[in-house]
């Protein structure tokens, strides 16, 4: 034993750090129900030395992740990938409006909704894994509530707290 394997048995470079993407709806209009909306998390991008860079499959897109500043910004990129993005298996809300993808590599995901009758319209949104938070801190457990301010994933993109308010369902 070399003193460099962990207790897994495998060596430190080979611990891959992960986090996750919580979905928490909150009530829509009334007669619409958090349960069984389904959710789709696609991987756009990777992050390196604090640089945000698309996967090939999406650079004909032609966004530089790196130069969203605005919520409007963040949101129209998001819709623009949306359109080209491969479709991941999807996965519903619990009867509380929650899903959790968990195990994700760190990078740059898609969360999309599939039009869902029973609720109000999500619009696609970017999430960052990890996210800075206003005290400067990195979380790799995100959590997203639709329709709400989208705190964690716009301070990734270093949106400013006016900006948050704007991002809204729909």
């Amino acid at each position: 034993n070399t003193g460099q394997e962990t207790q897994t048995g495998q060596s430190p470079e080979q611990t891959v750090q992960t986090g996750s993407v919580t979905v928490q709806l909150t009530p829509g209009k009334e007669g619409t129900s958090v349960a069984d909306v389904e959710f789709s998390l696609t991987k756009v991008g990777e992050i390196q030395d604090s640089t945000y860079t698309l996967l090939p499959e999406y650079e004909s897109t032609k966004i530089d992740l790196n130069t969203l500043t605005t919520a409007e910004q963040l949101e129209e990129a998001a819709k623009t990938l949306a359109e080209t993005a491969k479709q991941e298996q999807g996965k519903k809300t619990d009867g509380n409006g929650q899903v959790v993808f968990e195990k994700q590599e760190l990078g740059v995901y898609l969360l999309t909704a599939k039009d869902q009758p029973g609720y109000d319209l999500v619009s696609p949104t970017l999430v960052s894994i990890p996210a800075m938070e206003t005290d400067e801190t990195l979380h790799y457990d995100i959590k997203v509530e639709p329709g709400t301010i989208f705190c964690r994933i716009c301070i990734g993109w270093g949106i400013t707290s006016a900006d948050r308010r704007r991002v809204s369902r729909g």
